[in-house]
């Protein structure tokens, strides 16, 4: 079973790095649960980041996600709140959570 929940969001505007268009990060838990016949059940969580870009009525859609990174909510609720602090977007997460699980 896989599922996502909505941890939060963030907004670059036109002053976060010379951005042109008004863009918002959005960050996902996301858990993925095996069930096994005899032995117990496992559950995993990940992290998603959706970014949307705003030009005029047109929005694009970027996204990345990064399974199995913990067995603990906690320790991926600490690292969606230093990714949404830094305003991370979905290119460098695999980069920035491989970083943060080395230290």
């Amino acid at each position: 079973m896989n599922s996502k929940v909505y941890y939060g969001s963030t907004i670059l505007d036109t002053k976060d790095n010379n951005v042109k268009n008004r863009i918002e990060l959005e960050y996902y838990r996301t858990k993925k649960r095996k069930n096994y016949f005899l032995r117990e059940d496992t559950t995993s969580y990940g992290i998603e980041i959706v970014k949307k870009e705003y030009q005029g009525k047109k929005v694009n859609i970027e996204k990345e996600k990064v399974d199995k990174i913990s067995d603990e909510k906690s320790i991926i609720d600490s690292i969606i709140s230093k990714l949404r602090k830094f305003k991370v977007t979905p290119i460098c997460l695999k980069d920035v959570v491989d970083d943060i699980m080395q230290n």
